[in-house]
């Protein structure tokens, strides 16, 4: 079953229930940690916490941050 995330839903505008949410997972994590999640809408499949940052790895092993991966995401053609 696919997974979305909150911050994919608002970013689409999409009209159901987000699976999770990055920014409340993130909370949740030690620094230093990392926690597998997958949204098949960002493609992604890790966030970490690092130097108090948010990472998010995506599928293809690029890392970035979520505000980046948003970005990216609403200006693609």
């Amino acid at each position: 079953m696919s997974e979305y995330s909150k911050e994919y839903i608002e970013a689409t505008g999409l009209s159901m229930k987000p699976d999770f949410s990055f920014r409340r997972e993130f909370k949740k994590l030690k620094e230093g940690y990392t926690k597998g999640i997958i949204c098949e809408g960002f493609g992604t499949k890790a966030i970490g916490k690092f130097n108090g940052e948010l990472s998010v790895l995506l599928m293809d092993n690029e890392e970035t941050t979520l505000d980046k991966l948003i970005n990216n995401y609403l200006n693609r053609s």
